[in-house]
């Protein structure tokens, strides 16, 4: 997975003897922004974990945080985003995606709310493999799907893409408009963060439910 995930300020424990597992889920972790802690047994697990990863070779049993296995099918870097996302999850979970179009196109994917993953790419077909690759791993499809509006093929060729392929998700165009007053986050650059001004933009413009 080349998206860069975000999960700063989360712990994530981790249970395994497996040493390459845990070399990679810790990679994939720190990568993230997360802290994750290595144990072998899930008795040595700490209280203050905000989610679980568990090896094939462990189980965890009546663990009171969210818990995520981890396989021959589920990559290091689908486990750290499937905890990251267990841990925004407070209620039913809410998928949104932001795209900046252009040359260059940013993508922010977020949790109710909350930024779990970001890109930057230049082909359509890469953007839409790396919402996929996200939708795969949390398991939740995108409910909307803001664009950010600029004139060009570019736009056109990227909202058909969108629409073939995420048929029951809600498009919606977000005109340019003045600069959100709101704080930005620290580990989003460029056009990652041109795709999160346009979240704001949308849903400070949207009508109160």
């Amino acid at each position: 997975m080349g998206t860069r995930l975000h999960g700063r300020g989360l712990s994530i424990g981790l249970v395994t003897r497996d040493p390459v597992l845990a070399s990679k889920v810790l990679s994939a972790g720190r990568s993230a922004g997360c802290s994750v802690l290595w144990v072998s047994s899930p008795d040595e697990l700490p209280l203050h974990v905000d989610a679980v990863i568990v090896g094939s070779d462990a189980s965890v049993s009546e663990h009171l945080r969210p818990t995520v296995k981890v396989g021959e099918e589920v990559s290091a870097e689908c486990a750290v985003l499937r905890a990251i996302a267990a841990s925004r999850s407070r209620g039913a979970p809410k998928l949104e995606v932001s795209v900046d179009p252009g040359r260059r196109m940013g993508l922010v994917v977020l949790l109710n709310g909350v930024v779990i993953a970001s890109s930057v790419l230049v082909e359509v077909s890469e953007l839409i493999e790396a919402v996929k690759d996200v939708v795969r791993c949390v398991r939740t499809d995108p409910s909307v799907i803001y664009v950010g509006s600029r004139p060009g093929p570019e736009l056109r060729d990227l909202l058909s893409a969108i629409k073939s392929n995420f048929p029951s998700s809600e498009v919606t165009l977000v005109p340019e408009g003045p600069d959100i007053g709101a704080p930005l986050p620290e580990d989003l650059k460029g056009d990652a963060l041109d795709a999160y001004v346009i979240y704001l933009r949308a849903i400070s413009s949207a009508p109160e439910e």
